[in-house]
C-alpha cells in the first residue's frame, strides 16, 4: 500500500498549523518535517503543535541524523510525540549527510561506512527504548 505525505518545515506557527490542517483535510497520511539542528526548527516541536490542530495524520522526522543525535533523547522526543498525537508518531532515521551538523556538536563526520553502523545503532537503540528495555550500547560508534 502507498503512503501519501507532504514534508516541510515551520517559518510560524500559524502557517504551520494551518498546512497541518490542509494536509490531513486533503487526504494525506502523513506529515514529516526536517530534523537539521541548528538551521531549521525542532521537527518535534513543530509536529507536537501540528497534533494539536489534527486528528488522523501520522507526524514524524524526515529524517533525524543519527549522527548528532543521542538514543535516550530521540526516543523521548518520539515517545513524548506519540503521547501528545494519540499515537500518530512516526520517525525517520538517516545516516547523516550534513558535515556542519557534525561539526556543531564537536564530532567528526566519519565515512559512509562509520555513518551507516551509527545510525543503525542509534535505531536500534531507539526502538529497544521504546519498546520499554534497558540499552546499554558501547561501541567504536556510540555509547548511551
Amino acid at each position: 500500500m502507498a503512503t501519501f505525505s507532504v514534508q516541510a518545515q515551520p517559518t510560524d506557527a500559524a502557517s504551520w498549523t494551518e498546512l497541518a490542517r490542509t494536509v490531513e483535510a486533503a487526504g494525506f497520511d502523513a506529515l514529516f518535517a526536517a530534523d537539521h539542528p541548528g538551521s531549521c526548527a525542532s521537527p518535534f516541536v513543530a509536529l507536537a503543535a501540528a497534533a494539536a490542530v489534527t486528528s488522523r495524520l501520522g507526524l514524524g522526522s524526515y529524517v533525524s541524523n543519527a549522527g548528532v543525535r543521542e538514543p535516550i533523547l530521540l526516543a523521548a522526543d518520539v515517545a513524548t510525540l506519540d503521547v501528545v498525537s494519540g499515537g500518530r508518531a512516526r520517525l525517520g532515521v538517516g545516516a547523516g549527510h550534513t558535515p556542519a551538523e557534525w561539526r556543531a556538536v564537536g564530532r567528526e563526520r566519519p565515512d559512509v561506512a562509520g555513518r551507516v553502523r551509527r545510525c543503525v545503532e542509534v535505531a536500534e537503540a531507539v526502538r529497544a527504548l521504546l519498546a520499554g528495555d534497558e540499552v546499554t550500547v558501547d561501541t567504536g560508534d556510540l555509547t548511551a
